[in-house]
């Protein structure tokens, strides 16, 4: 999977790749479809209703992200093409106004993901996010490229990377093309570290992870210089600033022309890349199984707060009943009390002492029904009132500290980035089901779960590991 702003290179990185010109390239953006390339016998297009309806693809579940995803999808079968693997390359990351302040305000609220995902569904017409976040969740190695001219500045692309690449650190590359543009050393410098500090503010570590610095080989700089300048001659009118910028492009690269050595450091980078996306088959089962584990991982600490969340409701509605119950036993003791002393006392001292008695039992009896009554409707109120409380933020994280607080106190990283990833869903269950609802979760499922972690995971580790002499 390819992700990066427009003109960073993607399509120039495929046709190096597969070693043939499959995707239009330039400066301008050149496509706004999820373009899925395969090697097949012959050259053969597809449009996205096709591809998504295909049952043999694997892309079935896209249709969930509406009609619009679905005539921006396209697939190219090429014969003659060095790979046995899929490559899905994705329309340019561009901003719209205002997109990258609703990012960082979400962000900063509530944690999730709805402000970013409705900012892309209004303006690509889908949820850009959601798509990147599932088709990333499936590949085997996913590529973020970034352009010398816009490290990392747009918007779009950070909250890619906060919403849709969180806990993907294994297989993600993040890329830094056309290094080999730069015609002054404290020009490279600047953008390096502008995409440094850019990417800090959604990768929370001090040590981010490498930027694979490179650049592409002539022949596609060439060519995609051509197509760029295809692009500008037949545009009506261009600035002087572009103009500027355009030869500043042409005449750049002399820094590494005239130092080898880096030069040599930037192609060693563009073949570590490569070497990365060709191993992409043999990743398979390795990012399979990483997949499994945090699928169970996530599926465990769900089940482990849903549990919690249930003990603590069911104590209360027992507690409830207990009163409920408690009440309705005093009131029907207390009147077969007076049926069995209080009538005859009542009927012998008083003319019409009968009448007196039948009333007092009936009063009694409609108190005591009464006050069940009201107390059910009451108890009734108040486990509403807690299971709408159950699902608050504050209240879920409560429950995380009572049931995760040993890997809280010792800075359980994952644990704690697991509880980010479930805590949404979790909440949406509640809210949207309700306790009484949800499946009952019983230690047996939770020492199951356990089991698949520490015993079936491991195995499957072993067998799919290669040879070596820790084995």
């Amino acid at each position: 999977l390819l992700l990066g702003n427009h003109s960073s290179g993607k399509s120039s990185f495929i046709n190096h790749v597969l070693g043939r010109d499959i995707q239009t390239t330039g400066v301008a953006p050149t496509d706004d479809s999820f373009t899925i390339v395969a090697p097949g016998p012959q050259d053969r297009d597809q449009d996205g209703p096709a591809v998504i309806g295909d049952p043999d693809l694997g892309f079935g579940p896209l249709r969930q992200f509406g009609p619009t995803l679905m005539h921006h999808v396209q697939l190219k079968i090429r014969s003659q093409v060095d790979s046995n693997f899929l490559i899905v390359d994705t329309p340019g990351m561009i901003d719209a106004p205002g997109n990258y302040s609703g990012m960082i305000q979400n962000n900063n609220t509530d944690g999730g993901m709805t402000g970013s995902s409705h900012a892309s569904s209004m303006d690509r017409g889908y949820d850009f996010t959601g798509v990147v976040s599932w088709l990333a969740d499936r590949a085997d190695v996913v590529c973020l490229f970034f352009d010398p001219d816009k490290p990392g500045t747009t918007g779009e692309t950070l909250s890619i990377l906060l919403h849709a690449l969180s806990g993907m650190d294994h297989k993600l590359l993040i890329v830094l093309n056309k290094a080999d543009q730069f015609s002054k050393i404290h020009d490279f410098a600047r953008a390096y570290g502008s995409l440094c500090w850019n990417l800090s503010k959604v990768i929370p570590r001090k040590d981010l992870p490498r930027i694979f610095t490179m650049c592409l080989p002539v022949e596609y700089q060439e060519k995609g210089k051509q197509q760029a300048q295809q692009q500008q001659s037949q545009s009506q009118s261009q600035s002087t600033n572009e103009s500027t910028a355009t030869n500043a492009t042409n005449d750049a690269s002399t820094i590494f022309q005239n130092s080898p050595t880096a030069l040599q450091d930037l192609l060693s980078a563009r073949e570590e890349v490569v070497a990365e996306v060709r191993k992409a088959p043999a990743r398979r089962m390795d990012n399979w199984i990483t997949g499994l584990h945090d699928a169970v991982a996530q599926l465990k600490m769900h089940a482990t707060l849903l549990q919690d969340i249930q003990t603590r409701y069911n104590q209360l509605y027992w507690d409830k009943k207990w009163q409920e119950a408690t009440v309705a036993m005093a009131g029907a003791s207390v009147t077969a009390l007076f049926v069995l002393y209080g009538m005859d006392f009542w009927a012998g001292s008083t003319d019409g002492g009968t009448a007196i008695s039948g009333m007092v039992v009936a009063g009694m009896g409609t108190s005591t029904v009464l006050s069940t009554g009201g107390m059910m409707w009451y108890h009734g109120q108040q486990l509403q009132e807690w299971q709408a409380l159950a699902s608050k933020q504050e209240e879920l994280f409560a429950t995380f500290q009572r049931t995760h607080g040993r890997a809280i106190q010792e800075g359980d990283e994952y644990i704690a980035a697991v509880w980010h990833r479930i805590r949404p869903s979790l909440a949406l269950a509640l809210q949207t089901e309700g306790i009484t609802s949800l499946a009952r979760v019983t230690p047996a499922d939770l020492d199951q779960l356990q089991h698949i972690l520490k015993e079936d995971i491991p195995r499957l580790r072993r067998l799919a590991s290669p040879p070596h002499y820790g084995k």
